[in-house]
């Protein structure tokens, strides 16, 4: 079974992949994947610093992640060519390792996808988890995640799409306005199901 925990950044998407992981899942990281997409082809990156500017790259003549996620955050026509830019070889990459996880029977692989339905890979999963959370609650806890100045924090909740739009197309929905112990508490019951339709399509 593969299953896609999404959610916008601050949610706690991450967190609830972690705990699955934890309790035994296979996890695939797709922001991950995409960082390794850019960061380690020199032609994406000259593409995304001519699209984007100069002021995205670092004093190694790479594009820098802080510099680029200033840039496309705060602006979202240009977070949208960044998109289109690194989409392709992330898409590739990700059919690639969803393909052979599909292969591996009686496993639970999840999925880490901010961008799940952005990058048309709801297509490919048998199950969608969001993870979702009031925008200042995000915000709040981008700031202090990351040590941004709130104002950025605000501008990267404001960048991304329609919380209750993806939460609509999703299976399951887990609410995230509380402590990490409800958080748990909440995966847990998830993490349970999943485990009993695991079983049930093996039996």
């Amino acid at each position: 079974m593969i299953v896609a925990v999404t959610g916008n950044t601050g949610a706690g998407k991450t967190i609830v992949a972690g705990l699955f992981a934890e309790w035994g899942a296979e996890t695939i990281d797709a922001d991950s994947i995409g960082r390794d997409v850019w960061q380690s082809d020199r032609a994406i990156q000259r593409q995304i610093a001519v699209t984007l500017g100069e002021e995205v790259l670092g004093a190694n003549g790479g594009v820098n992640r802080r510099s680029l996620g200033r840039v496309v955050f705060s602006d979202l026509a240009k977070l949208e060519a960044f998109d289109r830019i690194v989409q392709p070889a992330l898409r590739a990459r990700i059919a690639s390792i969803l393909k052979e996880a599909r292969a591996s029977a009686g496993k639970i692989h999840v999925l880490d996808a901010a961008l799940l339905f952005e990058w048309g890979l709801e297509k490919r999963v048998d199950l969608v988890v969001a993870v979702v959370a009031d925008p200042s609650v995000r915000a709040e806890r981008i700031a202090r995640r990351d040590g941004r100045p709130p104002n950025e924090a605000v501008d990267r909740v404001k960048s991304q799409t329609d919380e209750a739009a993806g939460a609509a197309r999703a299976d399951v929905i887990i609410e995230n306005n509380g402590t990490r112990n409800d958080l748990e508490r909440k995966a847990r019951q998830v993490w349970n199901d999943l485990i009993r339709k695991e079983e049930k399509g093996h039996a």
